[in-house]
């Protein structure tokens, strides 16, 4: 919960919150209010910086980009300091919608402000949302996540993720990447790809490992 140290200036670097759904009548629920409290610590503590809010409608009439908006605009952050991304409706679009808006004004890096437990997970789409954009931009774009802001919601999150949560992830990664129908296919083993996870070794990992740019030693540990 401790807002990172020694980010890039405003000009490279932004922060992003994750919405968390909505009470009828448009009230904020206490788990996205906890998220919006760590966001506006963040620009207290980097008062140039701004924020990408991210959430589409949950409830008629109200997203939680705008419910977001209006409650930090209350607690006295500038209008022109923050970003509303009221298109999602997922963690894969919260990913592919704020990184599109990240690559858009050029900057650099990132810190998403989410829960704990929802933090690994959302770390991957967002880097599967840069691969997307790099493929279709033709280059490779030179953005990455610098540390995160989390609410620490469980202790468990900080242990390493279960075969349950891994699956979670590769799932909705494949679907973020538009390859979900491969990734089906490769785990029923009927796919031209295999999956690869911790413990994984040979010939398909050493390939991964020369994609990562980390020693290709062929064997799946925590580094790959």
């Amino acid at each position: 919960t401790d807002v990172p140290k020694g980010l890039p200036n405003s000009k490279k670097h932004i922060f992003v919150v994750l919405g968390s759904g909505s009470i009828k009548g448009g009230r904020i629920p206490a788990k996205y209010k906890r998220r919006l409290k760590l966001a506006l610590k963040a620009l207290e503590v980097y008062p140039d910086h701004k924020l990408i809010i991210s959430g589409g409608e949950t409830s008629p009439g109200h997203t939680e980009a705008g419910l977001g908006y209006d409650w930090l605009r209350t607690q006295g952050i500038a209008a022109n300091r923050l970003i509303k991304e009221a298109s999602s409706y997922s963690t894969i679009g919260n990913a592919r919608n704020s990184m599109a808006i990240i690559v858009a004004k050029k900057y650099t890096s990132y810190t998403v402000i989410t829960d704990a437990t929802h933090q690994r997970r959302a770390g991957v789409l967002f880097e599967a949302a840069r691969v997307q954009l790099s493929e279709k931009a033709r280059k490779n774009l030179a953005i990455k996540a610098i540390s995160n802001l989390s609410y620490m919601d469980s202790k468990v999150a900080t242990k390493a993720p279960t075969t349950s949560e891994s699956s979670v992830i590769a799932y909705h990664t494949a679907l973020l990447l538009n390859i979900n129908s491969e990734y089906q296919a490769a785990k029923k083993g009927t796919g031209a790809y295999p999956i690869l996870k911790l413990g994984s070794t040979g010939t398909w990992v050493k390939a991964l490992q020369k994609k990562l740019g980390v020693a290709a030693d062929g064997i799946y540990g925590p580094k790959t």
